[in-house]
């Protein structure tokens, strides 16, 4: 079986908000402006102003670097360019590697384009655990199918009623009420999917995107007022329940969920902890219809936490009773893995941040976002992540994103 490989080929952060990238090349005084460079740079790194008879300074967001490009380097008679890391780059990487500068700026340009990069988008971190260990492999003797024919669909309730996502992610954060929280509802109402809401956001979320949002539902003192639980389309309890009596708690809330508002779905949200998978077995006995394992936790720990989860549902006779979303989410390629590890959808907010001007996931945008803008970036960056799922099921002849699902020999070892 041949590995589909990761996706780590170095982008130009074309679309950058503030142009950086990994390289910095680096034009001598002794430059005796031949041009040369400018003919050879595949990505414009170099060029004359209109009416300049000198190089302007280099782009440096454009640079590829030595290894996938330096043709400028040898080409110069006058060894007047050097190539060196760029030092505002590091700045993008977090400290466990989970979320690299590279993935930051394959969003970024996803976001701003609507398909994949020119390159390929990069699909792995640098963590050396979890979902970046892991590649879908591809088998050698099936026929491979015409992406545009690849079904995206996943169910969101197994309990009898039609509850269907057509794309297989979910957006994860909730949160204040904020320009970036109307963004994600509009954006998942034009892709027909779902986000996580709080009771501020759904109150002032026009009515044409309520459809969109699965509203945050807390335990003992739920903040949404009982109209709206009662008008959702899906409620998400959030509360940390663990031991005994808790659990009891969980049965009872969805008890009252359920009388308030029959035809919601129910989606019980948990925090990713060792404890995650019996809780969630606990949360299907109890007639929940979807289980949301939070991406608080670095994906490294929710690779694992997956496929316990969906082996502990396995065996309690429940699997096919409750859908599993895997918070955490950072690429296309994580949420294939994920469902392959026996989730059935993805959870994301770290992209969704970047695409929105967010860096790293760790700055969120500003509240003089403007909501429309961010919108269409997400819609964008999902449209792209559409096209990369296509690709992927394609090459593995899959007809459906839900074939995918609990396929562990679909996943090989790469680290």
């Amino acid at each position: 079986m041949e590995p589909i490989e990761p996706r780590t080929t170095p982008q130009p952060a074309l679309h950058l908000r503030h142009a950086i990238g990994p390289w910095r090349p680096v034009v001598a005084p002794t430059c005796i402006d031949c041009g040369l460079c400018v003919q050879v740079c595949p990505t414009d790194v170099f060029y004359v102003q209109p009416g300049h008879r000198h190089l302007a300074a280099p782009r440096d967001e454009r640079c590829l670097g030595m290894v996938a490009c330096g043709a400028c380097v040898p080409a110069c008679p006058a060894d007047a360019i050097t190539i060196t890391p760029g030092p505002n780059w590091a700045a993008l990487d977090n400290s466990d590697g989970h979320m690299t500068g590279a993935i930051t700026a394959s969003i970024w340009e996803m976001a701003a384009r609507g398909v994949d990069s020119p390159e390929d988008p990069v699909n792995v971190g640098a963590s050396g655990r979890g979902f970046d260990r892991l590649a879908l492999a591809v088998p050698g003797d099936v026929p491979r199918l015409i992406p545009e024919s690849v079904d995206l669909r996943v169910a969101l309730h197994h309990r009898g009623r039609e509850f269907w996502a057509a794309l297989p992610v979910v957006g994860e954060s909730g949160g204040a009420d904020s320009p970036a929280a109307r963004a994600r509802a509009v954006s998942a109402h034009a892709l027909g999917t779902f986000t996580l809401a709080s009771a501020a956001v759904f109150a002032s979320t026009p009515a044409p995107y309520k459809d969109a949002l699965i509203l945050e539902v807390a335990g003992a003192s739920p903040e949404a007022g009982l109209g709206e639980i009662a008008c959702a389309p899906a409620l998400a309890l959030c509360p940390p329940f663990t031991g005994l009596h808790a659990l009891e708690d969980l049965a009872a809330h969805l008890d009252w969920l359920r009388l308030v508002n029959p035809g919601a779905l129910l989606v019980v949200s948990l925090d990713a902890a060792i404890s995650a998978p019996q809780v969630a077995v606990a949360a299907a006995h109890a007639g929940a219809h979807a289980v949301h394992l939070r991406g608080g936790a670095r994906p490294v720990q929710m690779a694992g936490l997956v496929h316990l989860t969906h082996r502990g549902l396995q065996a309690a006779g429940l699997r096919d009773a409750v859908a599993l979303i895997a918070g955490g989410m950072r690429t296309p390629l994580d949420v294939l893995k994920a469902i392959a590890l026996g989730a059935d959808a993805g959870a994301v907010d770290q992209a969704e941040q970047i695409a929105m001007g967010g860096i790293g996931g760790r700055v969120g945008p500003a509240q003089n976002l403007d909501p429309a803008w961010a919108a269409r970036r997400l819609v964008n960056m999902y449209l792209a992540w559409a096209a990369e799922w296509r690709r992927a099921l394609a090459l593995l002849s899959l007809p459906d994103v839900r074939a995918l699902r609990g396929r562990l020999d679909l996943l090989v070892r790469v680290v």
